[in-house]
C-alpha cells in the first residue's frame, strides 16, 4: 500500500460453483496493479483445469447431478499468463499433472519459457508400488522421484536429481 491506503496491486480469485463435485476449487487468479494511477493494468493470470473423476468407474463423472457418486477434483493443468501491465500476453507457460490411483503425482511437467530448453519433468514412484508398503497401508512414501531437463547439445545435461527411499519401510 502506499500512503494514502489505496492497494498497489490487487489479487482476484474465481472459484467454481458450477457443481457440488467441483465447489470451492480455484478456477482463475487475476493480479492487477498500478491502482495509485487509477489504471488497473492486467499483470498475470492463472487458469486451473480439472477433471471431475468417478472413482465407481475410475473414468469421468458423467453426472454432475448425481447423489452418490464419489468423486475425486484433480488438477491436470496449470496456465500462467504474463501480462506486466500490457493489454497483450507478453509471456506464458504452463504446468500439468499426472497421478496414480491413490492420488500421489506420478508425472510433472514444467514447461518454463517458451522453447524446450528449460522445461522440467519429475517422474515420481510411492510406495504404493511395494507389496510389503501396501499391505501395511503405507500408499504416499516417495520412493523413488527423477528429476530431467533438456540437454545442451544433445550431450550434456542441463540438469538431473533423483532419490530413493528403502523399500521395505518406505522410509
Amino acid at each position: 500500500m502506499v500512503d494514502d491506503g489505496k492497494p498497489v496491486r490487487s489479487i482476484e480469485r474465481q472459484f467454481h460453483n458450477d457443481s457440488y463435485y467441483s465447489k470451492g476449487l480455484l478456477k482463475e487468479e487475476i493480479t492487477r496493479g498500478d491502482q495509485e494511477s487509477g489504471n488497473e493494468a492486467l499483470y498475470r493470470k492463472t487458469v486451473n483445469s480439472y477433471r471431475l473423476v468417478d472413482l465407481g468407474t475410475n473414468s469421468d463423472l458423467s453426472d454432475l447431478q448425481s447423489l452418490t457418486a464419489v468423486v475425486w477434483p484433480r488438477l491436470e493443468r496449470t496456465d500462467r499468463y504474463f501480462y506486466e501491465g500490457s493489454s497483450a500476453t507478453s509471456k506464458s507457460t504452463y504446468t500439468t499433472y499426472a497421478y496414480d490411483a491413490y492420488g500421489n503425482v506420478t508425472d510433472y511437467f514444467d514447461a518454463g519459457d517458451s522453447g524446450s530448453q528449460d522445461d522440467v519433468r519429475a517422474v515420481l514412484t510411492y510406495s504404493a508400488e511395494d507389496t510389503t508398503c501396501k499391505g501395511r497401508n503405507i500408499l504416499a512414501k516417495l520412493r523413488r522421484s527423477r528429476s530431467t531437463t533438456p540437454r545442451i547439445n544433445s550431450c550434456v545435461a542441463v540438469r538431473a536429481r533423483s532419490t530413493a527411499g528403502h523399500s521395505t519401510t518406505a522410509a
